[in-house]
């Protein structure tokens, strides 16, 4: 819950609203000039992405000590023994998981 008394409310459009700390008032029109820009639906869809390949990488290829070092979702290739070890990357090469492909 926001104190009233050291935050407002700022309608940025129809569908985004901002909390903003009373301290900040000269950067309200800065973020709504960052908003209303014609490449801010570029960069949220590139947000969104990038945001989706980091959840798949976390569900399904990192390995959690909270559970045993196990992996929340497996996927068919866990536990191979034999064949070739490959290497899926994931945001530019940042994040890596290596596997082995079937035999």
């Amino acid at each position: 819950m926001r104190d009233r008394k050291l935050t407002r409310r700022v309608e940025i459009n129809e569908t985004s609203t901002l909390f903003m700390d009373l301290k900040a008032n000269n950067r309200i029109p800065q973020v709504q000039r960052f908003q209303s820009g014609p490449n801010f639906q570029q960069r949220q869809r590139s947000l969104q992405a990038a945001t989706a390949s980091f959840l798949d990488h976390f569900h399904s290829e990192r390995n959690h000590q909270g559970i045993g070092n196990q992996l929340i979702i497996p996927g068919n290739e866990v536990g191979r023994t034999v064949g070739e070890i490959a290497c899926l990357e994931r945001l530019g090469g940042m994040l890596r998981y290596y596997y082995r492909k079937a035999a």
